[in-house]
């Protein structure tokens, strides 16, 4: 059998059908396009080194916080032992000490101090020498930073923008959406609707040359010579869908789907 069992309807043009399917085929295609413009390699790629930059940027931060502490502990122990030395000395100079011994002692100690506090300065200066390197890599690392945040800023902005005029044909393609099935019969709705989930989307064709265009496939002579009706829909005795007789409405379809 290669005809559909539907009542007659003067008002419906069956190539609505294509038109429908046309529409939501756009629809999917156009959602493609979004989950491809939100998965940008070169966004993606970028983040990433962002994401490497920032993890950097901590480790640095968090070495030039520890440097500076143990450098400002040391000043502090140098500043005591200073401080430690200044009053030794006066007392030496003083002229209030009368042991030898205590002197001598006195000496010794004011030796030491100047000894430990040469190594402590010393190993300040090592420390300001790796704080300087610290800071001008923490330096570099931001200067880096703050191109890529620009550069991410940027492809978001344009993604962004090219998602917005994606998403307003897909809303304009859904109001045609809306306005063709209002035009379409529900038996014929059902029926669509039903094929186009076993058909992989594809539930409707037309027949041009003896071929079916939603299988590619050739009618054999008996059948296509059947389907003469340019207002009737057909069954494909090859792939089960519905079928119409071209006619030149139906190249404009695709011109339809690119005005909107």
């Amino acid at each position: 059998m290669t005809d559909f069992s539907f009542s007659a309807s003067s008002n419906f043009d069956v190539v609505n059908l294509l038109k429908l399917q046309a529409i939501e085929n756009t629809i999917q295609r156009e959602a493609k396009k979004i989950d491809e413009l939100r998965k940008n390699e070169e966004l993606s790629s970028r983040e990433e080194r962002l994401r490497e930059i920032n993890e950097k940027l901590d480790k640095l931060e968090k070495k030039y916080r520890e440097l500076e502490t143990k450098r400002k502990k040391m000043e502090d122990e140098a500043g005591i032992q200073s401080e430690k030395i200044r009053r030794n000395e006066q007392k030496l100079f003083s002229g209030t000490i009368t042991s030898a011994k205590e002197l001598m002692n006195l000496q010794n100690e004011v030796k030491i101090l100047k000894e430990s506090n040469e190594e402590l300065e010393n190993k300040i200066l090592e420390y300001m020498i790796e704080i300087d390197d610290v800071l001008e890599e923490i330096k570099e690392a931001r200067e880096r930073k703050e191109k890529l945040e620009l550069c991410i800023s940027s492809l978001k902005k344009d993604l962004g923008e090219k998602v917005e005029l994606v998403e307003k044909r897909i809303s304009a393609l859904n109001e045609e959406r809306k306005n063709t099935i209002s035009i379409i019969p529900e038996e014929y709705l059902q029926k669509y609707e039903e094929l186009k989930n076993k058909k992989a989307g594809i539930a409707v064709g037309y027949l041009r040359d003896g071929f079916c265009s939603a299988c590619s496939m050739e009618i054999p002579a008996a059948e296509s010579e059947k389907m003469t009706n340019l207002h009737q829909i057909y069954r494909c005795p090859l792939c089960g869908r519905m079928i119409m007789v071209y006619r030149e409405e139906i190249d404009r379809i695709s011109e339809e789907m690119d005005s909107i």
